[in-house]
């Protein structure tokens, strides 16, 4: 048996772990192999230069690329085990942007609701002051207008992860574990994947058990939006790109320091739980998960 047959056989034997292995590979590669690799000047102009001042350093080149190692990596794996019968399933699912409406009002309107909402139950008549009665015209405009420009900005960074995860991770563990427990699963390789961008004053062990429970909480939402949504990613990728241009809103409407600071211990700890509860009660555990429509296609061990 050839090293490439052998090869073969383990990726075809256990999919999903060495796709960890591989996005991992590549998203860490990319971040601190062009640190270690480039010449500091070259990298310096590459992160820096490449892209308007201002934007966030994830949007630098080697931030998207990191970006697109889980879609890279699910196309990798999906075409080694399954070939091109695969490679087209996993195309189709960036294809089928025919469902109902609901999903994408859903990957829309979701976070901004649950964020006037988290703000509200934080600092009810402050929040609500800031909000609705001392916001200017113009500034509601602006936000508005800012608010979609940055779905835009965003949504085709998030697409390199939902390429993965929801494209490729999600469909393999929830045949057989379940949609409920796919997406716990899916929480800490998807918190591992995010490790290099956690700044060292964020990474201890409080700060990253809320992010582990946000994690998963943020993965049973996205896995009802991808089952309801007949496994489409695209509504997926907009409820992704919606959250996270409402962080940014939400740092302009409420500074990180000073009486109305993002109350992230009342939406992480308590108004995200609900939120996951409600969708697994009103689902009775299935998150729309349809076994026919959704298993993949073929049947080797997983993990």
């Amino acid at each position: 048996m050839t090293t490439l047959h052998r090869f073969t056989r383990i990726v075809r034997r256990w999919p999903v772990t060495c796709f960890c292995i591989l996005t991992l590979g590549i998203t860490w590669g990319s971040l601190y192999g062009a640190d270690l690799l480039l010449p500091k000047s070259v990298f310096v102009f590459l992160t820096q230069n490449i892209l308007p001042k201002g934007l966030p350093q994830a949007f630098s080149l080697t931030g998207i690329l990191a970006s697109y190692g889980p879609s890279l990596a699910g196309l990798t794996i999906v075409a080694v085990c399954s070939g091109r019968s695969g490679v087209n399933e996993w195309l189709a699912r960036w294809m089928r942007w025919r469902v109902s409406w609901k999903w994408y009002a859903a990957a829309l309107l979701c976070a901004p609701v649950l964020f006037v909402v988290q703000h509200l139950v934080t600092h009810p008549a402050r929040a609500f002051d800031r909000l609705f009665l001392h916001s200017a015209p113009g500034e509601v405009r602006d936000a508005v207008v800012g608010f979609f420009l940055l779905i835009l900005l965003y949504f085709p960074y998030v697409a390199g992860e939902e390429g993965g995860w929801r494209g490729f991770v999600l469909p393999h563990l929830q045949a057989r574990y379940g949609p409920i427990w796919a997406s716990c699963m899916i929480a800490p390789l998807w918190l591992a994947w995010h490790l290099p961008g956690v700044p060292p004053a964020m990474a201890t062990s409080l700060v990253q058990l809320r992010a582990l429970l946000v994690m998963m909480l943020f993965c049973v939402a996205c896995t009802w939006i991808f089952n309801g949504a007949q496994g489409s990613i695209l509504p997926v990728v907009l409820w992704h790109a919606t959250t996270d241009a409402m962080g940014d809103m939400e740092r302009h409407f409420f500074p990180l320091t000073g009486d109305l600071a993002p109350g992230h211990a009342i939406g992480d700890w308590i108004l995200w739980p609900i939120v996951a509860l409600v969708l697994i009660w009103l689902t009775r555990g299935r998150l729309g998960y349809r076994n026919d429509e959704m298993r993949p296609r073929q049947s080797e061990k997983l993990m």
